[in-house]
């Protein structure tokens, strides 16, 4: 496992994050936190009142230390007041603090100035040491000026170009972690970004139809699996700290986790972006 700077302060991230999905049984949250750690896995994400990922986090704790781990946790925006939703967090897992609480894609509006206010109440309760919001050009639009954030999560995958790049340097120029999401694309759907608006939503394109064909390559490449090579694309991206992942199995875990010690295949890159180029103008002319 590969590790990058998650903060100035030196603390270190591994190359992927571990992203607990909402609706495992604890066993299978449980073998994954396992599996995590035995990869070198040290950043992990989990859903406010998911009980069995606190508890498969509390013996990660127990095992690996808490100083070497960086917990996440994904408020519900829609459950109790963010203070229960962290102290009720904290004590499932064991954990005497989180690393960061993720306000996970708000839409416009819906957060009000209380809530944002009690959000920062939490931090400065030494609860959290850092606040993190994900979400689309909307969303940062709307959040990013109301409130202090340290990290910011982005979707990056191969579809990503310009625009999420000069998202990217404006939210380094802020002093802000950057976390990507959303590695792996389905060739057939439309890839997930927000219209042009205003402000930062200036940088983030319309959505716009992956082609089969062109993406053919990432199931074609020998040696390689299309997520593998979604998730190594993402990772030639220096300035994220970490990408999130969220597999469904151990053995998806490895899989993902090899990708990081493998440069791309010779040619892929170009391929890439030929695939981008292509799609953009199948966007233009729609």
């Amino acid at each position: 496992m590969r590790y990058r700077p998650y903060t100035s302060t030196g603390l270190s991230s591994s190359a992927i994050t571990l992203s607990l999905r909402a609706g495992q049984t604890a066993a299978q949250a449980h073998r994954l936190t396992c599996a995590a750690l035995e990869l070198g896995v040290n950043s992990f994400s989990f859903a406010a009142g998911d009980i069995g990922a606190a508890e498969a986090l509390r013996q990660a704790v127990a095992v690996a230390g808490r100083r070497v781990l960086i917990v996440m946790l994904r408020l519900d925006l829609d459950g109790p007041p963010f203070e229960r939703q962290v102290r009720t967090a904290l004590a499932a897992s064991g954990a005497t603090y989180l690393d960061a609480l993720m306000l996970d894609q708000p839409a416009p509006g819906v957060l009000t100035r209380s809530e944002l206010a009690e959000l920062e109440a939490v931090r400065q309760a030494r609860l959290t040491t850092r606040l993190a919001l994900a979400g689309d050009a909307l969303t940062t639009d709307e959040y990013l000026p109301k409130i202090d954030f340290d990290v910011l999560a982005i979707r990056y995958n191969i579809c990503s170009g310009w625009p999420e790049r000069n998202l990217l340097k404006h939210a380094a120029q802020r002093g802000m972690t950057i976390l990507g999401y959303g590695p792996h694309i389905d060739a057939a759907e439309p890839t997930p970004s927000a219209p042009v608006i205003r402000g930062l939503a200036r940088l983030i394109r319309r959505p716009h139809m992956a082609s089969p064909e062109v993406y053919a390559f990432l199931d074609q490449t020998r040696g390689w699996t299309g997520p593998q090579i979604t998730l190594g694309y993402a990772l030639t991206e220096p300035g994220l700290a970490s990408v999130i992942v969220e597999p469904d199995s151990p053995q998806t875990l490895e899989s993902l986790a090899e990708a990081v010690e493998r440069e791309l295949p010779a040619g892929v890159a170009a391929q890439i972006e030929i695939a981008r180029f292509a799609a953009t103008a199948r966007q233009s002319v729609a």
